[in-house]
């Protein structure tokens, strides 16, 4: 009876130490599929709110600041269109208009084959304190380029542009032929952004989301 309490005793031991092995293991495998779960969702979050190349824009008819009607994007445009997209209250769209300025600069004093430079404000808030707002901005902070507002839930899903600073160019078949989330601190992303303003075809999206892009 003794050697059989002693191997029954053993024999629970080893099913203990299995058991915590296959424990471990199933531990592990949950982790990585829960894992390549997240993985597969924030790609798919991305495809579906972030900009991409070959995206299709609608067209929008808006008023600017300034009071002028304007066609922002849609197929059959005569040429491409820079769009910067920001909220007021967004630092690091604060941060990214001297660079903004500098290409809106560069690309009109260039004539740049009639490319067409909005900017395109986007506050969430009633439309008189919006539009006060967003008018002192564009004052204080010596924006030349066109100004339009866009609140338009649909239009900004459509235009994946939820998280700002965001720089577009828009090709004349209606789809981003650059894109850019976030500050622009590298040449290379400046030299892609004017050559898609120099062609219709479309160019890559940049991959990169740079320090901080807020949401409106």
């Amino acid at each position: 009876m003794g050697g059989v309490a002693v191997f029954v005793g053993y024999l629970a031991r080893r099913i203990v130490a299995v058991g915590s092995i296959l424990l471990v293991a199933l531990v592990v495998v949950l982790g990585w599929q829960n894992r390549e779960l997240r993985l597969q969702n924030n790609r798919l979050l991305v495809r579906a709110n972030y900009p991409r190349a070959r995206l299709p824009v609608p067209a929008l008819r808006r008023v600017t600041l300034a009071g002028d009607s304007v066609l922002i994007a849609g197929d059959g445009q005569r040429a491409p269109e820079v769009l910067f997209f920001f909220t007021t209250t967004c630092g690091f769209c604060k941060q990214i208009l001297p660079t903004w300025k500098a290409v809106a600069d560069s690309l009109q004093s260039k004539a740049a084959a009639g490319v067409l430079v909005y900017g395109v404000a986007m506050d969430s808030i009633d439309a008189v304190k919006r539009y006060v707002r967003e008018k002192r901005y564009v004052r204080e902070n010596g924006i030349r380029y066109s100004v339009v507002q866009l609140d338009d839930r649909r239009a900004i899903a459509l235009y994946r542009s939820g998280a700002v600073p965001l720089t577009v160019v828009v090709g004349t078949d209606g789809r981003y032929s650059f894109a850019h989330l976030g500050v622009i601190n590298s040449a290379g992303t400046l030299d892609s952004l004017y050559r898609a303003t120099l062609s219709s075809s479309p160019r890559t999206v940049s991959d990169s989301v740079s320090p901080g892009p807020d949401l409106p």
